[in-house]
């Protein structure tokens, strides 16, 4: 056998430092993280924002945040689980959900800052390229922010675009480029120009796809669309209906961003049943309110039920506690050999 240098030898080891948890876990690129915070020398404290955008199996979480040494600082949030409070109750995870939920995430934020009403940016859709920057003039400069897609492709027509043109209509200075937006057609040849179909990406905004998607199945399937789509039907939503419904929440939406509550998903009916949970207020407790905890061996009782603490040991019933499983390995090892001398 030839000889094999080793390349990871016991020098290698020991300069070896272990990358970060959620680079480990896959979850962050901290080189793209890095390009987004990365601020101008003579901008000494003040803070980058970045909006965020991610996907789950259930809904689309928006959130704008600024980075400190401590952590990043979350200054507002929007969920498409809050559309349902607004009058979208379904489809909560398409391209129309992402363009609501950017938003509500713009209207929201300005709203905070006391800015909604110098930059409203588009209130009726039409699936144009817009800049709050170059629209708006105002005593105070747009609030600005750079989009944050985390380690999923840009790919055209991402969901994550949706919100980016929902924010941007919004209000929300997002510097951008309608290169990823639905609608846009790359050059063929040299000299010719780009081509964006406005229309197209307004179509998408207001879920025209899916009405396309809905009558292609039921005149092929109507059984399949039946069960496709029983949440849609079960609302009373057809073509026509859906472009209402999503028309009439963009002005809920404008009209009063403040959070009212979510919707979840419940157990019922296999975990498909969504369930509204208005916002509530945190109930004030009055002064002569004590809370009551009785210890019964490691059972804790209180005043809204009971928990499970275990009881710390001293010295003396540690020592004992080993002695006792060493008392036990030695009785096992002596009954071991026994057996053997029989056989």
């Amino acid at each position: 056998m030839p000889l094999v240098k080793t390349q990871k030898n016991k020098a290698y080891y020991k300069r070896f430092q272990v990358k970060p948890r959620r680079r480990r876990e896959g979850k962050t690129d901290y080189k793209a993280r890095l390009n987004m915070l990365r601020q101008d020398k003579n901008k000494y404290a003040t803070p980058k924002h970045r909006m965020a955008v991610r996907t789950t199996g259930s809904q689309i979480i928006c959130q704008i945040s600024r980075p400190t040494i401590q952590g990043d600082i979350i200054e507002c949030m929007a969920s498409s689980a809050e559309l349902p409070l607004f009058g979208c109750r379904v489809g909560l995870k398409n391209y129309a959900a992402a363009y609501c939920t950017g938003l509500l995430l713009a209207r929201r934020m300005l709203k905070s800052l006391g800015m909604d009403k110098t930059y409203k940016g588009v209130e009726e859709v039409n699936g144009e390229e817009f800049h709050v920057e170059e629209d708006e003039e105002g005593d105070r400069k747009p609030f600005k922010c750079v989009l944050d897609v985390g380690i999923r492709r840009t790919t055209l027509g991402n969901r994550a675009f949706g919100a980016l043109k929902g924010a941007v209509d919004g209000g929300l200075h997002v510097p951008h480029s309608v290169k990823k937006f639905p609608g846009f057609t790359k050059a063929e040849g040299k000299g010719q120009d780009d081509k964006y179909d406005a229309e197209a990406h307004k179509e998408k905004i207001i879920a025209g796809h899916v009405c396309d998607y809905m009558e292609a199945m039921k005149e092929n399937d109507e059984e399949k669309y039946k069960r496709h789509f029983s949440k849609y039907l079960e609302a009373g939503l057809d073509g026509d209906a859906l472009e209402d419904m999503l028309l009439a929440t963009h002005k809920a939406i404008r009209a009063d961003p403040t959070f009212k509550g979510l919707s979840r998903l419940t157990k019922k009916d296999g975990g498909k049943k969504r369930k509204l949970l208005p916002a509530t207020t945190p109930v004030k407790k009055s002064s002569s309110y004590k809370a009551k905890n009785i210890r019964n061996g490691q059972i804790i009782t209180t005043n809204t039920g009971s928990y499970t603490r275990l009881m710390k040991l001293s010295l003396a019933q540690r020592k004992d506690r080993v002695a006792q499983k060493w008392e036990a390995f030695r009785a096992k090892i002596a009954a071991q050999v026994a057996d053997d001398d029989d056989e």
